[in-house]
Order: C-alpha cells, then structure tokens, then sequence
C-alpha cells in the first residue's frame, strides 16, 4: 500500500516486484552469512582459502535466497552454511546468539532496499507518478 499510495509506483510492478523481493532480496543476509563464516573460521583456526571464500560466496548468495522471510529464519540457513564449509559446530551456538540480535535490524533493512530498488526499476520503466511522490501528504 505504501509503494502505490505513497510512492506513485505503479500496481502491475508492486504486485510483482515486492512479493518478488521479500523471497529474493535479502542482501543482509547474505552478508550475515559471509561475515559469520569468516568469523567462525578465523576464531576456530579453520584455514581460509581462495576457492573456500568462493564457495562461502556463492553459498551465502543461495542460501540467502533459500531463507524464508520469517524472524529467526536464517537459523537453518546457517547450520547448513557451517556444514557445507566444515566448520565447527560451537560457532553456530556464537552465530545463532549474535543472529538475535542481528535479526532486528537484518529484516527492516532488506524491506527498505527491495523497495528502493522497485522504486528505481519503476522510474526507469516509466511507472511512477512522480506528481504522487512530490505531493506533500501532512494532511492526512
């Protein structure tokens, strides 16, 4: 409601573009997941390499992916990233407290991004009213 309402942005991108964006974006959680990793790797003494910091790139990026939208999802997320990159499994109690915490501020800042993005993909494609964006709305 706030992306047409408020943002002038058209109804056939924000019916697609944000149920689209809370199961697809979630670049908070990919960087969670790479920054607990190296964490856990470097403060359990597990030797990083080049093709190891590939595969926790690429992993970090499906995985984000394959979270569900919900608070505490990236938990299974995780314990399935440490298992992939055989790390120990005393990091993931470290991660998981930290993950908490995290989570507040992981989530709200996924949802303004996916809609930054729809708004710039919706002015690039002409469907915004830009009028409706620069409209003062103090009265309501």
């Amino acid at each position: 409601e706030t992306c047409k309402n408020d943002y002038g942005l058209d109804e056939s991108i924000t019916n697609f573009g944000i149920p689209f964006a809370q199961v697809v974006y979630k670049p908070s959680v990919a960087l969670l997941f790479f920054t607990s990793a190296t964490y856990a790797a470097e403060a359990f003494g597990v030797s990083i390499s080049i093709s190891w910091i590939v595969s926790l790139f690429i992993m970090s990026i499906i995985l984000s992916i394959a979270t569900p939208p919900i608070p505490g999802g990236a938990l299974a997320s995780i314990t399935v990233l440490f298992a992939q990159l055989k790390l120990p499994t005393e990091g993931i109690a470290v991660v998981l407290a930290i993950n908490m915490i995290i989570d507040f501020f992981e989530t709200p800042t996924d949802v303004f991004g996916g809609q930054t993005v729809l708004m710039l993909a919706a002015n690039k494609f002409g469907l915004i009213d830009k009028n409706m964006l620069r409209s003062d709305k103090t009265d309501k």
